[in-house]
C-alpha cells in the first residue's frame, strides 16, 4: 500500500491545503496590486502579531525577508513590475 507524501515526508492535509489554495486565489482576485507574502517561521507567531494600536499608526511586525516562502506567494502587479525593471 502506498500513500502520497509531500516534500517534507508528511502525508498531505487536504483540507488545510485546500483552504490555503482558496485563500490564495481569493486574495489574487480581490487584490491584484499587492503581493500575498507567505512566511515560514519556527518561533512563536505572537512575535509577529500587531494589535489595533500598532496598525493604527502603521507599525507592523513582519518576519525578516529571509523567511519568505516565495514559491507559495501570489505576486502582485507592483512586484512583477519591479522584477521586470530589474531585468531591464
Amino acid at each position: 500500500m502506498t500513500t502520497d507524501t509531500k516534500e517534507n515526508g508528511k502525508p498531505p492535509n487536504s483540507s488545510k491545503d485546500e483552504f490555503i489554495s482558496i485563500l490564495q486565489l481569493r486574495f489574487a482576485h480581490i487584490n491584484q496590486t499587492d503581493t500575498l507574502k507567505v512566511y515560514g517561521v519556527k518561533d512563536d507567531l505572537l512575535n509577529y502579531c500587531a494589535n489595533s494600536n500598532d496598525r493604527k499608526y502603521g507599525y507592523t511586525k513582519l518576519p525578516d525577508e529571509r523567511f519568505r516562502l516565495k514559491d507559495q506567494e501570489i505576486a502582485g502587479q507592483k512586484e512583477l513590475e519591479e522584477e521586470k525593471e530589474e531585468i531591464l
